[in-house]
């Protein structure tokens, strides 16, 4: 006997076309996947508020400075309002606005006039603004020269207030920007 193989139909594809038109129109035609030029300040407010009442839940019962610098170092960034305090770069001093995209080496932020700045973490000291509770808060860029998935679960220690990774690759890199950003004031 002989068996027969039927061919089984191909399943119809749901995905959605779009003409190079619409593609384009929408910004979506690049493939680097930069953020669009015409994204404002405005609609980045919303996901700044969401990020303020996850850090706040998330701080509650924090007081101590350490505490809070711990977590903050294995948090989220992306809605937080940050600053940049110092940067080897004289351009970049001064930037802020809200963190839209985080990459491994570099941060994305939308300033009020809505410009997209992509800033990078190495060398670089920034100043995260705290709601509740209130104040800011100093990192620095080196510490988080990892993609966000992989910082959450990296172990980290506290040294005067900024963080050092315990990796050895990283551990001379955060020790000579917190070098330099001390010397600064001295």
């Amino acid at each position: 006997m002989e068996a027969s193989f039927n061919k089984l139909p191909k399943p119809k594809s749901k995905e959605i076309k779009l003409s190079k038109t619409k593609l384009r129109s929408l910004g979506l035609h690049k493939k680097d996947k930069k953020i669009p030029r015409r994204l404002a300040y405005e609609d980045f407010l919303e996901l700044h508020s969401l990020w303020a009442s996850y850090v706040a839940h998330l701080f509650a019962n924090d007081s101590d400075v350490n505490e809070i610098q711990g977590k903050l170092n294995r948090i989220d960034l992306h809605g937080a309002y940050i600053s940049v305090a110092h940067s080897n770069c004289a351009s970049y001093e001064h930037l802020n606005g809200i963190v839209v995209k985080e990459t491994k080496n570099t941060f994305v932020i939308v300033t009020s006039q809505n410009v997209p700045k992509t800033i990078p973490k190495y060398e670089t000291v920034f100043d995260i603004k705290l709601e509740n509770p209130s104040g800011v808060m100093r990192i620095v860029g080196n510490s988080f020269l990892t993609r966000p998935a992989e910082r959450v679960s990296k172990k980290s220690e506290i040294i005067h207030g900024f963080c050092r990774t315990k990796s050895v690759q990283s551990e001379s890199k955060t020790l000579t920007a917190l070098l330099k950003f001390l010397l600064l004031f001295f």
